[in-house]
């Protein structure tokens, strides 16, 4: 059970004030809770309140006399409980409410959505919902969309789904909901694709955990997310199945690997159980998710192979491209690159095949493309001697990922 200090008096704070003379003292008023009466030696001595409020000073002894001190001490105490009385009217924070929306809501695009409103309004987050108004919130969505439009957008919509539920819930003003997004910018699609001669300067360096997985959304033509999430146990006798809980499109996936995929998984593979990550970070987890390096590794590779301006991502499209290079069927492709509907609507429901076989027939297609390019040689190397560099850089840094 806690200790209760005895009241204070005026004598005894007079005692106290004379012991302080010579060693610091500190003595608590039992009467109200977080009052307390300090003596320092050099001289100093006054009264403060805490425990439930702010750290206050309340003035210097003999000054302020212990019933002074007690007075004003009372009515810091009412102040602070009258602001914790309105904060309570007032109700959640905008990010409380977006937590409990997204919370309840297993949405495969719940983390995204969290980042966006935070990335976009984070001046606005500890707001409480009885004080958010448009105009705010508007102002947010304005200077973010000059910046990144899309990302503006996105997380417009993210928070107006938050707010709505809020306005249901009688927690939120309705004006709140009248957001707009400014017109006249959109985003541009994205359609960089790797040249040949990056290629061979990138491949390479395109070693580690970070590394192989960018090679194997190359040869497999798969979403980062789908690589760096991918465990042991998804690899069977060269055939990858991504399950459908970590597909993006919600659909399983099974990917007939070409040789030079094999190798890679075979490498790093070796002596786990099947519920590891295939690509492991130094704590032995995935190294996709918000902890990962990938921004500061991608530097690194820009830096060393001379390169600039290419996402990870990217592979995938290049690897597509080079695939109509070779005039693979666009609706094989299509299936490749995992994407739900590869015909028309109306054809859609009639052909259900996906076409593995032809997957990956095509897939091989691509990575021996892929190796051809990368044999062709530069900077006066023979076709031998360059592919022998990346093929036994491929298999050296699969054995040194296995082992570590």
């Amino acid at each position: 059970m806690a200790r209760i200090a005895p009241p204070l008096t005026v004598k005894r704070c007079k005692e106290l004030a004379a012991i302080g003379k010579t060693s610091r003292v500190e003595a608590r008023d039992g009467s109200l809770p977080g009052l307390s009466f300090i003596s320092h030696p050099g001289g100093s001595k006054w009264w403060f309140i805490r425990d439930g409020y702010p750290r206050s000073f309340l003035g210097d002894y003999p000054l302020v006399e212990l019933a002074q001190a007690r007075e004003l001490g009372r009515k810091l105490a009412a102040e602070v409980a009258g602001e914790k009385m309105s904060r309570a009217k007032l109700g959640k924070t905008l990010l409380q409410l977006c937590e409990r929306y997204y919370a309840t809501r297993g949405l495969r695009s719940s983390d995204d959505a969290l980042r966006a409103i935070k990335n976009v309004f984070n001046s606005e987050t500890g707001t409480r919902s009885a004080e958010l108004t448009s105009a705010k919130l508007q102002k947010c969505i304005d200077k973010k969309y000059a910046t990144a439009p899309h990302m503006a957008s996105s997380a417009t919509r993210y928070l107006l789904a938050v707010i709505n539920d809020a306005i249901l819930r009688k927690e939120c003003h309705r004006e709140v909901a009248e957001l707009a997004i400014p017109r006249g910018r959109h985003k541009r699609v994205r359609d960089r694709v790797i040249t040949h001669e990056e290629l061979r300067a990138i491949w390479p360096h395109l070693t580690g955990a970070y590394g192989l997985a960018c090679r194997l959304m190359f040869y497999a033509m798969a979403r980062r997310e789908e690589v760096t999430n991918a465990l042991v146990g998804d690899f069977k006798d060269g055939v990858w199945t991504i399950p459908a809980d970590r597909s993006k499109n919600g659909v399983a996936h099974v990917v007939a690997l070409p040789t030079q995929a094999r190798m890679i998984v075979a490498g790093l593979s070796e002596g786990k159980s099947v519920r590891a990550p295939l690509f492991e970070n130094s704590h032995g987890n995935c190294i996709g998710g918000t902890s990962s390096n990938w921004d500061r590794w991608q530097k690194q590779i820009f830096k060393k192979s001379g390169t600039k301006d290419w996402q990870r991502h990217d592979l995938r499209r290049t690897a597509a491209t080079m695939a109509g290079e070779l005039e693979i069927e666009p609706h094989i492709i299509e299936l490749m690159l995992n994407h739900v509907d590869a015909h028309s609507s109306l054809a859609s429901v009639y052909n259900r095949s996906r076409y593995g076989k032809q997957r990956g027939e095509a897939l091989q297609r691509v990575a021996d493309k892929l190796d051809e390019i990368l044999t062709r040689g530069g900077n006066g190397e023979t076709e031998e001697t360059t592919g022998q560099a990346v093929n036994a850089g491929a298999k050296e840094s699969c054995l040194e990922q296995a082992q570590n």
